[in-house]
Parts: C-alpha cells; sequence; structure tokens
C-alpha cells in the first residue's frame, strides 16, 4: 500500500487492530537501539502512541512512535539535542534520550505491509506517577518553577547544525482549518492571533508546549518533565497557557493553576488577564481542529461531540471573559 493508502486503511481500523500493527513496528525498531523487549505495554494510544518497553537486566523505557506528529529529521534532531542539553540544566528534570546504536535520535521503519514509514524516539523509564490533579499545591509551584527554568536555558540556548523546530504559526499551530465556520471558533482564532501578534514582537525560543499533568511525571518525590513531541519555536506566556488550560476543571484546579502560575512568575511576561485567556481558549480550538484530522480510532470516534463541546465552552469564554473547561465537560 501506499503511504496515504496505509493512513486511510489505519483510520478505519478498530483500536485493537492499530495498537497490533505499532506493536509489530516497535518490535522491529527497538533493536536499532540495541534493546530487545521481553515485553511491551501500550501506556497512551491517542495523537501518538507510547509504549512502556520492559527489556533484559530490568531495564525499562518509553518508546514514542509519532503516528499523526509532523516529524523530520531535523525536528527529532532538535527534540533530541534539546532534552539532552535540559538535562544538564540544574533544576530541570527530564528523562534520557536513547540514541540508535548508530548514535541518530531515532529509528524508523514502515508500518506493517505498507509504505508508511514512522518514526520512532526511545527515552529512559520515568519512575513514579503522572502528578494528575492530586499531587499537593507545592509540586504544582514546583513545575512552574522548572517551566521557569527551562524557558530562560532556551532563550540562550544555540540550535546545533541540522536541528531545526517548527515556528509556532497561528492559534492552531499551522495546521489547516478542520472545524466548521462557526462565529465562536472564528472570534476565538482572532482574539487569540492578536496576542500572537504581539508576542511576535519578541524573539521566539524553544517552548514544551504541551505542559500538562498527563506529561508531569512525580519521580522520587521530584517533579519530571517528559514528552517533548509538540516542542516549538514559541514563547513562555503561549507555554504557560497550554498547562493553564488543563487547570479549568474546578476551583481546586485553580487553585493549582495558580501555584503553577506563581512558580513560573508569569506576571514578569506582560499579558493583560484578557489576552492570556484568549491565548488559553484558543488551545481549545486546536485540540477540536486536531480531532476532525486524527488517524487514532478513539479519537475519530469522540471527534463529533468533542467539537461541540469546544464550541460551547468558545461560547462561554466570549460571554464571560474567561475560559472554563467544565462547561459541557466531556473531556
Amino acid at each position: 500500500m501506499t503511504t496515504e493508502q496505509a493512513k486511510a486503511s489505519y483510520a478505519r481500523l478498530s483500536g485493537r487492530a492499530q495498537k497490533s500493527g505499532l506493536e509489530s513496528l516497535a518490535r522491529a525498531v527497538l533493536p536499532e537501539f540495541g534493546v530487545e523487549a521481553d515485553r511491551l505495554r501500550v501506556l497512551n494510544h491517542a495523537f501518538n502512541t507510547t509504549f512502556r518497553v520492559d527489556a533484559e537486566g530490568s531495564k525499562k523505557f518509553a518508546l514514542r512512535i509519532n503516528v499523526n506528529s509532523r516529524q523530520t529529521p531535523a525536528k527529532l534532531s532538535a527534540e533530541a539535542a534539546w532534552v539532552e542539553a535540559l538535562a544538564q540544566v540544574e533544576g530541570v528534570r527530564v528523562p534520557s534520550l536513547v540514541r540508535t546504536l548508530e548514535g541518530r535520535p531515532y529509528a524508523e521503519a514502515p508500518y506493517p505491509d505498507s509504505e508508511w514509514r514512522l518514526t520512532a524516539v526511545l527515552y529512559t523509564w520515568l519512575p513514579g506517577s503522572l502528578i494528575g490533579f492530586r499531587a499537593p499545591v507545592e509540586r504544582y509551584r514546583e513545575l512552574g518553577e522548572m517551566a521557569a527554568c527551562i524557558h530562560r536555558h532556551a532563550a540562550a540556548w544555540s540550535m546545533p547544525m541540522g536541528a531545526e523546530l517548527y515556528p509556532f504559526q497561528d492559534p492552531i499551530a499551522g495546521y489547516p482549518w478542520a472545524l466548521p465556520q462557526l462565529p465562536e471558533f472564528r472570534e476565538v482564532y482572532l482574539r487569540a492571533e492578536r496576542v500572537l501578534d504581539r508576542l511576535r514582537r519578541n524573539p521566539a525560543r524553544p517552548i514544551h508546549y504541551d505542559l500538562h499533568p498527563w506529561n508531569i511525571m512525580l519521580c522520587r518525590g521530584k517533579v519530571a518533565i517528559f514528552d517533548f513531541d509538540d516542542a516549538c519555536l514559541g514563547w513562555p506566556e503561549l507555554d504557560a497557557s497550554v498547562a493553564s488550560f488543563y487547570y479549568r476543571n474546578s476551583p481546586e484546579d485553580r487553585e493549582r493553576e495558580a501555584a503553577f502560575l506563581e512558580g513560573l512568575g508569569l506576571a514578569h511576561y506582560g499579558l493583560s488577564g484578557e489576552e492570556y485567556e484568549a491565548l488559553v481558549a484558543s488551545r481549545q480550538l486546536l485540540l477540536a481542529n486536531d480531532m476532525l484530522t486524527n488517524l487514532t480510532s478513539k479519537l475519530r470516534r469522540q471527534a463529533v461531540p468533542y467539537v461541540e463541546t469546544a464550541r460551547l465552552r468558545c461560547a462561554h469564554f466570549l460571554e464571560s471573559g474567561t475560559f472554563d473547561r467544565s462547561v459541557a465537560r466531556a473531556g
């Protein structure tokens, strides 16, 4: 099958069948890293698919297969170089990248019986538990402090030759517009774009751009950040707004958000409350837009109701001036 035929076929598969095909691909690429898997277990099957790898000698890894990501060799090289640099920064905890036996930061293999080639990256295992919404408030302040360290480091870090991160383009990250042409969506887009126009006056730097609670571990009592797949060139305010989006489910979540922003020192970045809320709301646009084009079966099933949820949340934001994720709660 050609790449496009394989993608179309994959999108029609059940979740079980998709994961089975990706497990075959995972077993094909792991030897390139010098790893023989005793056991593979799916940790996450969504935008991309991540496996826990149990290998000989009680070694554990996390293997991410880039299914829906816009990955290129230059982008993967940039992710690798940045994570390796951050591992040397005091106050920052990230997993260690595992390079292939040939020294490359990723491996590549075709999806079974097709020309569709997928890339995979391997990281050391972070022991512990996801921070979620149950950790003490102090941990979210610690997360903010670590994000601030990352932002300071990124401002001075020079990307190596051959590495390149995508510049953040617009409120839906440069993806084609797939959403219905509804006034609520267009107005949120325009408000966020005006804020981005202001941010573009400042030099862009690498940002994680996916600091949600499922990318944060409590590892031996300390916060650690992983999954740099969405890393791009942007601004600290944009990075922070992504985290804020997820801490809008309840009053208790807002306490966690406040602690995160306090640790980050966001007040020093200079956006008004109205401008910041527009960035938070724009995350809803990006997620709903992605659901309509995603290849993963679970997300495709959820797409239509999620877009309606997104519309209701955007409408509430436009009426109230505050983005509230508990409105029409559906994910």
